[in-house]
């Protein structure tokens, strides 16, 4: 008997931990609906922060597009070759600014729009959630409710100091633009000139030219004696260098070419003329840069005329001799048989021989155009080194008057371009410091509550062998929370580089379009890359862009706008990827200070038993229900934040909308605002002798 009695009780123990068991599984189940209902309705505010930073990084391409298109067309103001299309960019960046600021404005509304939905989209996921799992154990019907239930408004400010700065590069571009052409003429000049003083000095290689000249007369060779086969890096010192070693040189070289009196006496003729030649031209000078050109090329005598206003006309470097008539004679050179005959009366010059009564020497026939004739000939004759001298003299002159009209305008050009650059460079600073803030409902999490509204009968969870299967669970509920949680992922930058990607490809156009299309597909991914992809963006269209000149304007301007776009300060957004996760409900609550928290946190604070005015849940849902209908959303596939019309009305228009969860479409208000009535009347029903968790 007793052993009857303990395989009875035995079984009896057995049978009855197992119904408990089973019992305790069956209302554990409602606790997982109410958490992936909890998740659910979180995971639209996550979608919402994605929907946000796109239309962020609209706007902030569109600021820094219109910055930049501005820029580049000041840039292209410096270079007449660019002076139409710089209109055109005008045009165009004027356009970018009014359509970023309807942008912004359209976008403001569509976001405001949105985050009012999200109440009643986050209570239909839920809602589409617990319905779902609806099945053998009994009926659910949840809903869920974001924290805070409102999000703050959000406005988007138009792009301050635009219209201003385009103002006044519409008001200073005609001056900039003439200014630039002047210079562009007298560069044009200028070049000319030097490349005529380049031919002269080397260019014309292997004919005539003083680099020729100098080598097939003086042997002079090396680095003494260069030749350039590009004026590009050819400059006037290359030419006056090159004078002043041909002159050393043929002074070292200087000797008679035979022993006959009148050689010796040219010879000695040309020596003090190379000695003249090397003092005179190595006076000369060569300053020059981008902006200025000074140059002093001293000239020689080609005649006696000329040789009069040079001291070889005033020296005292001739010997002197007295005649047996005792007249006076000058010589060549000290040497002359009729100098080393007569009696030494010292030294002269050529102007004391023609202002007195000199005798011609019979040996040398030494005369003032002995001296003026030395440079006639090779100065007169294109084989003649003074020849091609003279050409590059010539030249050097015109080319300093060329640049001294071009350094005014230049300076002109870039001080007042300059100073545009400048302020734009102040708003892209602007620009890049400035992003929308949201704090739409449900920032700090969701509260999901679900309930199981049929009754289940506990025969059916266990055969009743050893266990009384009479009872019945009665209806259940469970609360549970989510909020977001930073993810490493890259899958917010995938999503909107993917969306912004399409923006940009849909694109077309001719004229400046593609320039500021391809730009604007650039900075579109400053918004994930930042700096890098801003610069690179820049130099990118630069590179796209006839700034080419001879007044180094095109260039100036290139390099003024890289530096300055080198130094805004953009810094990539911080795309951190969303993702729901469980929480503490009290965690979500305590964050938020709504009437709905509070009741919830109370009700939390205390044990589940119904007080004498009702249901706990009546207390702490009551009202919401009306306000999560009251954003209830008409039945459609897609919510349109906003449209981009880039470069203006007239232009192709990119809609950009947004899908809405089929359960939006598929869930009425009617539906909701039932649930949460239901959820109030469970008073009864509700088992009161748990804690809620």
């Amino acid at each position: 008997m007793g052993m009857v009695l303990a395989m009875l009780l035995t079984l009896a123990l057995i049978f009855t931990s197992a119904q408990m068991g089973r019992v305790q599984s069956a209302s554990a189940d409602i606790q997982n609906v109410a958490d992936a209902a909890a998740l659910a309705a979180e995971n639209q505010v996550a979608s919402f922060y994605i929907v946000a930073n796109i239309c962020d990084a609209v706007v902030l391409s569109m600021s820094l597009t219109g910055i930049c298109v501005a820029a580049l067309g000041v840039a292209c103001m410096c270079v007449p070759l660019a002076a139409g299309l710089s209109v055109e960019l005008e045009g165009a960046a004027a356009k970018i600014f009014q359509a970023r600021n309807g942008f912004a404005q359209k976008a403001a509304k569509g976001l405001n729009q949105l985050q009012k939905m999200l109440p009643f989209i986050a209570c239909a996921q839920a809602y589409s959630v617990a319905s779902a799992n609806s099945g053998k154990e009994g009926s659910y019907l949840g809903c869920a409710v974001l924290l805070p239930f409102q999000g703050a408004e959000i406005s988007i400010p138009e792009a301050e100091g635009t219209e201003e700065a385009m103002a006044d590069i519409e008001e200073q571009g005609d001056g900039i633009r003439e200014s630039a052409e002047k210079a562009e003429d007298a560069a044009q000049d200028a070049l000319e000139y030097k490349k005529a003083a380049f031919m002269a000095d080397c260019g014309n290689d292997p004919n005539y030219c003083m680099y020729q000249r100098a080598e097939s007369l003086a042997g002079l060779s090396g680095s003494r004696n260069p030749v350039y086969k590009s004026v590009d890096s050819w400059s006037f010192s290359v030419a006056l260098k090159r004078a002043q070693a041909y002159y050393s040189k043929r002074l070292e070289n200087e000797a008679p070419a035979d022993d006959s009196v009148g050689e010796q006496a040219r010879s000695a003729i040309r020596r003090n003329f190379y000695e003249f030649a090397v003092e005179e031209i190595g006076r000369g000078f060569v300053i020059e840069d981008s902006d200025s050109f000074e140059a002093y090329f001293p000239t020689l005598p080609k005649n006696t005329d000329q040789m009069r206003s040079t001291r070889l006309y005033t020296d005292c470097i001739y010997p002197v001799s007295r005649n047996q008539a005792g007249r006076l004679v000058m010589h060549a050179w000290s040497g002359c048989p009729t100098a080393q005959e007569q009696e030494d009366a010292g030294m002269g010059s050529v102007c004391q021989m023609e202002s007195s009564d000199y005798q011609t020497c019979p040996s040398c026939g030494f005369t003032a155009s002995s001296v003026g004739s030395v440079a006639s000939a090779s100065s007169s004759i294109s084989n003649g080194f003074e020849y091609h001298y003279l050409q590059v003299v010539q030249a050097a002159g015109q080319y300093q008057e060329a640049m001294g009209k071009l350094g005014p305008h230049k300076r002109e050009v870039e001080e007042k371009a300059g100073g545009l650059l400048e302020r734009l460079k102040g708003l892209a600073d602007q620009v890049a410091g400035s992003r929308i803030e949201v704090d739409p409902p449900g920032k700090f999490g969701a509260v999901a509550i679900v309930a199981c509204v049929d009754g289940v009968s506990t025969g059916s969870l266990f055969p009743p062998g050893f266990v009384q299967g009479t009872g019945s669970l009665g209806a259940r509920a469970a609360i549970s929370g989510a909020t977001l949680a930073e993810d490493d992922s890259s899958e917010t930058e995938t999503v909107i580089t993917d969306l912004l990607s399409g923006f940009s490809r849909s694109m077309g156009g001719s004229g400046s379009t593609p320039i500021v299309m391809r730009l604007w597909s650039s900075l579109l991914m400053a918004y994930t890359d930042g700096h890098d992809a801003l610069v690179g963006g820049v130099q990118d269209a630069l590179d796209r862009l006839p700034l080419v000149g001879k007044s180094g304007l095109g260039a100036w301007a290139s390099r003024k706008l890289e530096d300055l776009i080198a130094g805004v300060g953009l810094e990539p957004a911080q795309l951190h990827s969303y993702k729901p996760v469980m929480v503490n409900t009290s965690r979500v609550m305590e964050a938020d200070s709504s009437g709905f928290s509070q009741a919830m946190l109370s009700v939390k604070a205390a044990y589940a038993r119904v007080p004498a005015s009702g249901s706990p849940l009546s207390a702490a849902v009551g009202g919401l229900g009306s306000f999560a209908t009251d954003q209830a959303v008409a039945a459609e596939e897609r919510l349109l934040i906003a449209s981009i019309e880039l470069l203006g009305i007239d232009a192709e228009s990119m809609p950009f909308s947004i899908a809405l969860p089929p359960a939006v479409k598929d869930t009425s208000a009617e539906a909701i605002g039932a649930v949460f009535s239901r959820l109030q009347g469970l008073t009864d029903s509700i088992s009161t002798t748990k804690e809620w968790r």
